[in-house]
């Protein structure tokens, strides 16, 4: 993810200078700081560039607590994308095969029959003609309840 960062100098209004970080050399301005009646602004810089940050982020000034980071915000649509884990394939030992509870076969003339005996013998789950439209539903439904519907 991408930010923008705000780094200030605490203490001065205004700052030019050099950054340096290995053989690195940038110069950056920090600007704007105020001096009011309600307080004291430091002087600040905002990148979104990433090299800009790391050289600043690395610099002696900002180690030793001269630059300080004010503010740090993501850059919307900047998320990086999750990495995709494989599964391992689940071995089943034979105790969890016997274990298993067996299937029961029906005979029904079509798929509302079926989901009307689902209805039937299961009334405590809730089923519905609604929610047992789609293949995926009431196939999940079916190995919940441990039937499989032979239809005609």
């Amino acid at each position: 993810m991408k930010y923008i960062k705000t780094y200030g100098m605490h203490g001065l209004l205004e700052w030019h200078g050099a950054v340096t970080f290995g053989g690195a050399k940038m110069n950056v301005s920090f600007t704007n700081g105020t001096t009011s009646a309600y307080g004291v602004a430091p002087a600040t810089f905002t990148t979104k560039d990433e090299f800009t940050q790391f050289i600043i982020e690395n610099c002696d000034k900002f180690k030793s607590g001269r630059i300080r980071l004010v503010s740090s915000h993501p850059i919307a649509g900047t998320e990086e994308p999750e990495p995709v884990v494989a599964e391992e394939p689940k071995v089943e030992s034979a105790e969890q095969e016997e274990a298993k509870p067996e299937v029961q076969e029906i005979d029904v003339a079509d798929k509302a029959e079926a989901v009307e005996w689902l209805k039937e013998h299961y009334p405590e789950k809730g089923y519905t003609g609604f929610k047992l439209r789609g293949k995926e539903a009431f196939e999940n439904a079916c190995k919940e309840c441990g039937v499989k519907f032979n239809i005609a």
